[in-house]
């Protein structure tokens, strides 16, 4: 987290996100999957929105982030990740910017 010149603490940034996630191009299961994230995989988050409802059993949120995403092979801007995929320490923390 960085403070910014109006004293706000920012908490865009760069997350770790789980491997085998899907980057999308949309904030839905339905929407094009670009690529899958390997190892050593992270989102810089520019923002979050809502989007569709996914529940795994292990995680449950209609939170997706969109950000630059490092696959572990590549770099694709304006994609977006599952907020469950996203190593945040709650969907959206608090003070993120919403798209």
């Amino acid at each position: 987290m960085a403070v910014t010149d109006t004293g706000l603490v920012s908490v865009a940034g760069r997350y770790t996100m789980d491997v085998g996630s899907n980057i999308r191009e949309g904030t839905n299961l339905h929407s094009r999957v670009y690529t899958t994230a390997g190892r050593h995989a992270y989102i810089d988050v520019d923002c979050w929105s809502r989007g569709q409802d996914v529940n795994t059993g292990n995680h449950h949120t209609n939170v997706w982030y969109q950000g630059g995403v490092w696959t572990g092979s590549r770099y694709l801007d304006g994609v977006w990740v599952w907020g469950g995929n996203v190593d945040t320490p709650k969907d959206p923390p608090r003070g993120m910017a919403h798209c």
